[in-house]
């Protein structure tokens, strides 16, 4: 079972985190569960986690995907994580011009689109005391890998030890946390209408990112 994320302002374009919250259970195994949404430089970021058999060893399988369900010229409402064909949900911002106005804001993504980002996937610690399970990621998203992460993030058996703190044996749940920082992407713009119903679409620039080396292989 997912909780809703906590993260910044939907239209940040900073420093993003978010939190999730999964409780395992047997019946479960080798089924996928899928966030909510949250909003980073206007794209559509989720993360996903699994329990597998690998070697006769059951796993924890941690991911971080990117405008996964995205398709080109289709909008994604920043506010009610709904993939639609244009409908948004409003925001309001003050001190615009001389008065306050209605905003509505749309992501627009071509076939091309990219953005490079780093993250930090984290398996946080419940029992005082005992460290968190931490491991960074860096790579670039795009229109074709869209999804990255770890196959592997740990064993089970590591996972519920209750030496290590990270297992909530009463509510069967652990917490698992991305925090994820992105450079500005190529080919997304942010689409703004007020409302008076103009419509003014800013691009986002190139901020002449890296590229970076993908420390691991996800399987699909």
């Amino acid at each position: 079972m997912w909780a809703n994320p906590s993260y910044n302002s939907q239209l940040s374009d900073g420093p993003i985190k978010g939190v999730w919250y999964l409780e395992f259970a047997e019946d479960e195994e080798n089924s996928r569960q899928l966030s909510e949404p949250v909003y980073i430089r206007g794209l559509r970021w989720k993360i996903s986690a699994s329990s597998r058999t690998n070697c006769d060893h059951k796993c924890l399988s941690f991911y971080l995907q990117c405008n996964a369900e995205d398709c080109g010229g289709h909008y994604l409402s920043a506010g009610s994580g709904q993939l639609d064909s244009g409908q948004s949900d409003s925001g309001q911002l003050s001190n615009v011009g001389l008065s306050t106005v209605q905003l509505s804001w749309h992501s627009i993504s071509n076939a091309n689109w990219s953005c490079a980002w780093s993250a930090t996937f984290i398996i946080v610690s419940q029992t005082e005391g005992k460290k968190d399970l931490i491991r960074d990621y860096r790579n670039t998203f795009n229109a074709t890998n869209n999804r990255a992460g770890y196959a592997l993030f740990t064993s089970l058996k590591k996972l519920r030890d209750p030496k290590n703190g990270w297992y909530d044996a009463l509510n069967d749940s652990v917490i698992l946390e991305v925090d994820v920082i992105a450079d500005k992407p190529h080919g997304v713009e942010r689409a703004c209408s007020l409302d008076d119903g103009d419509v003014s679409v800013e691009r986002a620039e190139d901020d002449g990112f890296e590229k970076h080396q993908q420390p691991t292989t996800d399987p699909q």
